[in-house]
């Protein structure tokens, strides 16, 4: 039974340090990616290109999703640009404007990179727009439900016509038996129908019978406001310590009583180790406690001032 105590205090607690490692490790990611960036825009205003690039680099190994990749890329297409590399500034911003064709410049820069970044975002509103299915029809072609149009055909003079009416084709004569005059010839029977005529344009035949699908649009996650998490984690850490050192204390002192009152030696004896373990295992637990406490307070102080609110700290 002191043993099955014991197994589960220790569970309890390695729980509690994997809960506090997973918001830590967020946390730090966070800070990294932002230091970097901050990094990377004062080596670019000290006209330090290349290893502004090179911070670029290392804060997208620690992006957390498509707000930050579209920073990162806005960033590196304007040190391109100011480089004179051209056509590696087009690609890298027309690959974030894909992302998120809303976005806007997060620097002061010149008129003609400028020009350069509305026109990408042109051509990524177009490119999404033919992935949606919204491709304007091209000239020349037919358009569906309109009555294919002949021209009018040149007065071939005779009286009593219309210009452009065709003659009407006379029935043949066919000799009677009796060999006393001719009888016209009854036209071939038509097999009549309530349904109107349709008539086929070469535009209709072209156009398809279903809609094409929706193509996928890339959305953008707003990154959410964080809080303090470490020297939350640590307060929440220090609580529940200091909780499982007061039960086991109690424990400890009513095993004591026990062993106290105990009749027989054999008793007495389970009764003191007992206590002794519960001891133990409340020491352990009040030390953890301060010690989380006491990080709490440290990281409260010490901690800058810009992790307690949302990142993307741009110009």
């Amino acid at each position: 039974m002191f043993l099955s105590n014991r197994r589960a205090s220790v569970m309890l607690v390695l729980v509690l340090l994997s809960l506090v490692g997973a918001p830590l490790q967020s946390a730090h990611a966070a800070d990294d990616f932002n230091r970097y960036l901050r990094a990377a825009i004062r080596l670019y205003e000290g006209l330090d290109y290349e290893r502004a690039l090179k911070q670029l680099e290392r804060a997208r190994r620690v992006a957390r999703g498509v707000e930050d990749d579209v920073t990162l890329g806005l960033h590196e297409g304007i040190i391109l640009a100011d480089m004179g590399r051209w056509q590696d500034a087009q690609a890298t911003f027309k690959t974030a404007l894909l992302l998120n064709p809303e976005a806007k410049l997060p620097l002061r820069v010149s008129p003609k990179v400028e020009a350069e970044f509305e026109k990408q975002r042109e051509r990524a509103r177009q490119e999404l727009a033919r992935m949606q299915g919204q491709e304007p029809p091209k000239a020349g072609t037919a358009t569906a439900g309109k009555p294919e149009q002949k021209p009018a055909t040149a007065s071939t003079g005779t009286p009593g016509k219309k210009p452009g009416q065709k003659p009407a084709s006379t029935p043949p004569v066919v000799a009677t038996p009796g060999g006393t005059g001719t009888k016209p010839e009854a036209p071939p029977a038509v097999a009549s129908t309530d349904r109107p005529e349709q008539k086929t344009s070469e535009g209709s035949a072209l156009l398809p019978s279903t809609p094409p699908p929706a193509a996928f649009t890339p959305t953008v996650e707003a990154s959410p406001r964080r809080l303090p998490v470490v020297p939350l984690a640590l307060a929440g850490t220090g609580v529940v310590a200091g909780g499982l050192a007061t039960y086991f204390g109690l424990a400890s002192r009513g095993q004591v009583t026990a062993a106290r009152e105990a009749e027989f030696q054999d008793e007495l004896i389970s009764n003191h180790q007992a206590a002794r373990r519960s001891a133990t295992t409340a020491n352990i637990l009040v030390g953890t406690a301060g010690l989380a406490l006491a990080g709490a307070v440290v990281t409260w102080f010490l901690m800058p001032a810009d992790a307690a609110t949302a990142s993307g700290e741009t110009r």
